[in-house]
C-alpha cells in the first residue's frame, strides 16, 4: 500500500525533520494543528503531524480524500455550515474540526495526499495564508522526492554491490581519473576497498600488461567521439590472479561534444574465456579435419550479415581468404542465375523452420569465369528467444566432377536415343528429310545451340551443293524469307559454298570458331539473319567422302573439340543413312536403264 510504502522510506532522522517542518508550518500560519496525509484505497495515514494525536483514519472520514479526488485545494472555514462535512465523525466528535485547509500533495504526477491545517474554531483563511501554505507544500514535495531519490539510490547501490557487474566512472578533465567505483570490485576482482578510497589509485595498474592496449584503445575511441564501446582485458587483484573482464562503456559528452566522463560496467568473463578457449581448440581440430576432407566451411551471423569462411571454401572459387566480402550479398551474386531461385527457396524454407537442414546443389562463378558445382549442407545452430534464426553453419563441397560425370552419362544416353530415333524414323518412312526434321529440335537442345541445320551434299553438275533437310524454326527477315519458304517445301539448297559453312564441305574438316566474324572463310550472313557469335561446322562423311554437314551456332559457352567428338556417333549414323539414300537412288536409276 502506498501509505505504508512511503512511510517505510523515512528513517527516524527524516521523520523528525518532517515533524519539525509541520510544526513550523503551524506556527508560521498560527494554527494549532498541521499534518501531512497520505491516502490509499481504505486509509488516511499521517506521514507527519503536529497537534493531532492520530496515526490514521478511515479514508471515508478524511477531508483529504476530497482534495485527492478533485486534485485541487480545499478550504472549509466553518464545517458546521458545510453540508459535505457537518455530520463528519471528525466534526461532531473528537477532535472537533471546525476549520480545514488542504493543498494537494502531488508526487511524480500522482495526487497521493495533502498538506493540511486544522482548527477546532471556525476561521477566515486569507489569500496570503493560502499562498504560504502552497509554498510550504512545495517544500514538502521536494523533501519527499529527495528522500525517494536517496532511498532509490541506496537500494540501487545495494543491488549493484550484490550484482555480477562492477560500475565504474572516469572523469576525463583534464586526464582520466576514477571518480566512482562500486564496492563489489573487491569481491569480483580482488581489488581491496582501501585501494578504492585512495585518491591516487590508478585503475590501469591492475590491467594485465598484455591487455592494456585494449583498454587504452577504448578510451581513445571515446575521445574520438564513440558513444558505446566494448572490450576485454584481464584485471589483476591482490592475489595476483588475473580475471578476465568484459567492459561495456558509455561516453558522456558536454554540449561542445567534448568527452567529460566514461561510465562502464565490468563483467566477470573468465568462465566465458575458458569456454572460448576450449571451443577454439575444438574448432581447430575440426578445421584440420575438414580441410583434410576437402570441405569448405561457412558460419553466417544472420543478424549482422557476416559470413566467416575457411580457406578451402575460397580456394573452390579462386578467392583470397583474407580479401573477400563477408556479406551474404557477395556470395549470392556468385550463384548461377538459373540456380538462384532454387537456392533462395531452400534457404527461405530452412529459415522458416520448414526443413531440418539446408541442403542444395547449385553452380557458383569461379574467379576465373567458369562455373563450379557446389553442394551446400547447413543447419541452424542458434536462435533468439522468439525462435528466429540467428546463426547458420555448414559445409560446401565441390561436386563439379560428379555432376560432369552425371551430365556426360545423361548426354550419352540422350545421344543414343537420338541415333535410334533417326534410324527408326528412316526405316519406317524411307524419307531422310523427314528423319532429319524429326530429330532436329532434340538434337539442337542436346548441342545447347540456338541455331543450326542439317544438310546433305549432292552433286547435280559435278559441283557440290547442300540440300537442307532440317533448319532452325525462326522468323528471319529480308532475303532469308525466300530460304524459309523453300525449306518448308523441302527445296532449300545452298549452292554457294564459298563461305564459313561451305568451308566445312570443301575442306572436309570440322570448323570451330568462337568469333565467326574473324574467321578467314567468313562472308557474313544473309540479310535479316541473326548475328552468329559462335559457330561449329561438322562434316558428315561416308567412305572418306563428305556427304553432308551439320551447322551449329550461338552456344552460350564456347564450342570445343570435345563437343565435336561427342557428336561423332550421330554424324556416322547420318553418313550411313545418306549413303543408303544415294545407293537406293543409284539402284533405281540402274533399273530404269
Amino acid at each position: 500500500m502506498i501509505g505504508f510504502d512511503l512511510l517505510s522510506r523515512f528513517d527516524a532522522q527524516q521523520n523528525e525533520f518532517l515533524s519539525e517542518l509541520v510544526q513550523l508550518i503551524a506556527t508560521t500560519l498560527g494554527f494549532p494543528t498541521c499534518y501531512i496525509s497520505i491516502l490509499d484505497n481504505k486509509t488516511q495515514w499521517f506521514l507527519a503531524q503536529h497537534g493531532l494525536g492520530l496515526t490514521s483514519t478511515p479514508r471515508e472520514m478524511s477531508f483529504c480524500q476530497h482534495v485527492v479526488d478533485q486534485r485541487q485545494r480545499l478550504i472549509v472555514e466553518n464545517t458546521l455550515e458545510d453540508a459535505s462535512f457537518s455530520d463528519n465523525p471528525l466534526v461532531v466528535g473528537a477532535p472537533g474540526i471546525r476549520f480545514y485547509a488542504g493543498i494537494p500533495l502531488e508526487i511524480e504526477g500522482n495526487c497521493i495526499g495533502a498538506v493540511c491545517l486544522v482548527d477546532s474554531e471556525k476561521r477566515v483563511f486569507s489569500a496570503s495564508q493560502q499562498l504560504q501554505l502552497e509554498r510550504f507544500t512545495d517544500v514538502v514535495i521536494k523533501v519527499i522526492a529527495f528522500n525517494t531519490l536517496q532511498r532509490t539510490s541506496i537500494e540501487e547501490q545495494q543491488l549493484l554491490n550484490h550484482s555480477p557487474a562492477t560500475l565504474i566512472r572516469w572523469r576525463m578533465t583534464p586526464h582520466s581519473q576514477v571518480h566512482f567505483v562500486s564496492e563489489n570490485i573487491a569481491t569480483l576482482f580482488g581489488i581491496t576497498g582501501s585501494d578504492l578510497r585512495n585518491k591516487s589509485w590508478v585503475f590501469e595498474n591492475h590491467i594485465h600488461p598484455n591487455d592494456l592496449s585494449n583498454f587504452l584503445t577504448t578510451v581513445q575511441n571515446h575521445r574520438a567521439g564513440a558513444i558505446y564501446c566494448e572490450t576485454e582485458y584481464r584485471l589483476i587483484g591482490v592475489n595476483d590472479k588475473p580475471n578476465w573482464v568484459k567492459q561495456v562503456s558509455l561516453g558522456i559528452f558536454d554540449k561542445d561534444n567534448r568527452l567529460i566522463a566514461i561510465d562502464a560496467l565490468l563483467l566477470e568473463n573468465s568462465q566465458q574465456k575458458h569456454l572460448e578457449k576450449q571451443l577454439l581448440t575444438t574448432n581447430e581440430r575440426l578445421r584440420l579435419l575438414l580441410e583434410a576432407s576437402d570441405l569448405g566451411t561457412w558460419d553466417w551471423d544472420i543478424e549482422n550479415d557476416i559470413n566467416i569462411v575457411n580457406k578451402k571454401w575460397c580456394d573452390m572459387l579462386g578467392l583470397d581468404v583474407d580479401f573477400n566480402d563477408k556479406s551474404s550479398i557477395f556470395w549470392q551474386k556468385r550463384i548461377h542465375p538459373a540456380d538462384a531461385q532454387l537456392v533462395k527457396t531452400a534457404l527461405y524454407k530452412h529459415l522458416k523452420n520448414e526443413t531440418d537442414v539446408f541442403n542444395v546443389k547449385y553452380r557458383m562463378r569461379h574467379e576465373a569465369g567458369h562455373w563450379v558445382w557446389i553442394e551446400t549442407y547447413a543447419k541452424t545452430v542458434s536462435t533468439d528467444a522468439t525462435g528466429k534464426n540467428k546463426r547458420l553453419t555448414g559445409t560446401h563441397r565441390d561436386i563439379s566432377i560428379e555432376i560432369q560425370a552425371e551430365q556426360a552419362k545423361e548426354q550419352q544416353q540422350r545421344l543414343m536415343q537420338l541415333i535410334n530415333k533417326a534410324q527408326n524414323v528412316f526405316i519406317d518412312s524411307l524419307d531422310i528429310h523427314y528423319a532429319c526434321t524429326e530429330i532436329f529440335d532434340e538434337f539442337l537442345a542436346l548441342a545447347q545451340s540456338e541455331f543450326g541445320f542439317i544438310g546433305q551434299v549432292q552433286y547435280p553438275d559435278e559441283t557440290p551443293i547442300l540440300h537442307i533437310h532440317a533448319l532452325t524454326d525462326i522468323s528471319w527477315g529480308g532475303s532469308s524469307n525466300v530460304f524459309v519458304e523453300k525449306y518448308k517445301k523441302g527445296e532449300l539448297y545452298f549452292t554457294n559454298l564459298d563461305n564459313l559453312f561451305g568451308h566445312v564441305i570443301t575442306a572436309n574438316k570440322t570448323v570451330i570458331t568462337n568469333q565467326p566474324s574473324k574467321h578467314t572463310a567468313a562472308k557474313g550472313v544473309p540479310s535479316g539473319h541473326p548475328t552468329l557469335y559462335r559457330f561449329m561446322g561438322l562434316p558428315i562423311t561416308s567412305r572418306g567422302q563428305v556427304v553432308g554437314m551439320i551447322g551449329l551456332a550461338n552456344k552460350i559457352s564456347d564450342y570445343l573439340e570435345t563437343h565435336a567428338a561427342f557428336l561423332q556417333p550421330l554424324l556416322d549414323t547420318l553418313g550411313s543413312l545418306f549413303y543408303a539414300v544415294e545407293s537406293e537412288k543409284a539402284r533405281k536409276a540402274a533399273e530404269k536403264c
